[in-house]
């Protein structure tokens, strides 16, 4: 616009000059003004030009401004946008996690509710227990004189009439039967086969008078603590520290029965004498009874302690157990109920064993002592110990001789003790190990006996 009024401007000036001479004054003082209008005119619009100019001058600031501020804003939009992608994927761990969490209270909640109920039933047990305790306590008072006047009639007939034998007093073999410690060995019924279990995950089967070994039992998932042989059968089963006891036929070579369901190591087994039952006890302080023949728990019974040993009498209708706090407990077989229950010691038991006649169970604890408890009356008869006797291990396995005399007992010093039950002394000690002597066996109505130790080393006595 500008350049047009210049052109206009610089027309009007030819125009006057061109027609300076010929043109009126009215004429030229018309073109004059308009000449003026036309400067003032100029002057305005250049004003607006540099008034518009520096507008647009600062727009362009403003823009950018608003450039770098949308820039700013777009960078701080991503870095939200990766922050909030974060902040996601946290929500979704934390949700999981709380899924988790509620799905764990969930099972915590139903095992409490389980072991509430668990702890109220072995309230009401041992209310029951112990109202049966003072009832068996009256019951005893009233026929103790009677009782303790039979007893020692009985005593004296089996004394007299019992099939004595005679004391081992050699070694007839001594051999390394295993690699590790060896924890419990048993006779057969007929004493001429010998079983050992130990740390080693087998079983190892031995003629009880060449020490030829006749068989490997295999198949424990870790070691066993105990075993044992069905009177009459070729069965052997062993108690072991996966919390299973494990049935085989020692004469086939081939597993019966896993028998699953102890929540803790097993520690202890026995079969019953009429052959379709057995018994387990374990540390996590109950005894189960087993259907040999179908392989399934048929009863348990809660000791409210760690179960160290168990023990059956010849006619099956009386079990016994020993416990980690010193206490032993005799079990009715047919109800499954606490007869009674009896404090022995301060320390664990740490086996046990009826005699043959069933007069008496044995019992060691960790105190080195050996008590002996009459069955009927449950009380201590006596107790056996020597400054040099020591109970070599927590699971130590003790046997009677087959005439329910005689007690033999490994100590820890290597040394075999056999104890005269009737009088309440050592009557031999017998030296062929040199390292504790875990556990023995008596050969059954026989004089030889077998005893293992530590270093996996068995010794037959003769």
């Amino acid at each position: 616009m500008i350049t047009e009024l210049q052109k206009k401007q610089e027309e009007l000036k030819h125009q006057l000059e061109e027609n300076s001479e010929d043109t009126s004054v009215s004429t030229m003082l018309s073109l004059k003004e308009e000449t003026q209008q036309l400067d003032t005119t100029f002057q305005d619009t250049a004003y607006r030009k540099q008034h518009l100019s520096q507008k647009l001058t600062e727009l362009e600031e403003t823009i950018k401004e608003q450039d770098s501020t949308l820039q700013t804003l777009k960078q701080t939009q991503e870095t939200l946008t990766k922050e909030n992608k974060v902040y996601n994927k946290q929500v979704e761990d934390a949700q999981e996690q709380l899924e988790t969490l509620q799905k764990e209270n969930s099972d915590l909640l139903a095992r409490m509710l389980s072991l509430k109920e668990e702890q109220m039933n072995q309230f009401n047990q041992l209310n029951d227990y112990y109202e049966s305790i003072l009832k068996r306590e009256k019951l005893l008072e009233s026929y103790k004189p009677m009782l303790e006047k039979d007893i020692s009639l009985e005593n004296e007939v089996s004394y007299k009439f019992s099939k004595p034998v005679s004391l081992p007093d050699r070694t007839l073999n001594s051999f390394k039967a295993h690699n590790e410690e060896i924890c419990s060995v048993a006779y057969n019924d007929g004493g001429s086969i010998v079983v050992t279990a130990g740390s080693e995950n087998y079983l190892k089967v031995w003629d009880s008078s060449t020490g030829f070994e006749k068989n490997t039992l295999r198949g424990l998932g870790r070691g066993a603590l105990d075993v044992c042989i069905s009177p009459g059968t070729e069965l052997v089963m062993a108690a072991c520290l996966d919390n299973t006891a494990y049935v085989w036929n020692y004469a086939t070579n081939r597993m019966r029965h896993n028998l699953t369901g102890h929540s803790g190591k097993v520690s202890s087994c026995c079969f019953f004498h009429n052959k379709a039952l057995a018994l387990t006890g374990s540390h996590d302080s109950t005894i189960k009874f087993w259907d040999i023949a179908k392989g399934y728990c048929s009863k348990t019974l809660a000791s409210f302690s760690s179960c160290n040993g168990v023990a059956l009498s010849t006619e099956d209708s009386l079990c016994v157990s020993g416990h980690y706090d010193g206490h032993i407990r005799f079990w009715a077989q047919r109800t499954g109920e606490v007869v009674e229950d009896v404090g022995v010691s301060e320390l664990s038991v740490t086996s046990l064993a009826f005699s043959p006649n069933n007069n008496t169970v044995a019992v060691v604890s960790r105190d080195n002592s050996v008590y002996l408890l009459d069955s009927r009356m449950f009380r201590v008869l006596g107790t056996l110990s020597n400054r040099r006797y020591e109970a070599s291990a927590n699971l130590m396995k003790i046997s009677w001789s087959s005439d329910s005399r005689y007690l033999v007992s490994g100590s820890h010093s290597g040394e075999v003790f056999v104890w005269d039950t009737h009088t309440k002394s050592v009557q031999e000690v017998l030296k062929g190990h040199s390292c504790p002597v875990i556990a023995v066996a008596w050969k059954p109505r026989a004089s030889g006996m077998v005893s293992v130790d530590t270093e996996g080393f068995m010794t037959i006595w003769g």
